[in-house]
């Protein structure tokens, strides 16, 4: 598990994100987030133009 934790957060780390200070402008980062968070423990709470929060499913905040 713990290589598999490791070689994920590498893979997030290599992949880009870029803005124009109002949105997003390159989403591959963002992407892949959202693809391995997808069937998981957590949700999006909140999604702006600028920022994605995720939240553990079942927790009140």
């Amino acid at each position: 598990m713990e290589v598999e934790r490791e070689s994920i957060l590498e893979r997030t780390a290599k992949l880009l994100t870029r803005d124009d200070g109002k949105k997003f402008l390159k989403t591959d980062r963002l992407d892949w987030i959202k693809q391995i968070l997808k069937d998981s423990e957590y949700e999006i709470m909140k999604e702006t133009s600028l920022s994605v929060i995720y939240k553990k499913k079942n927790v009140d905040v």
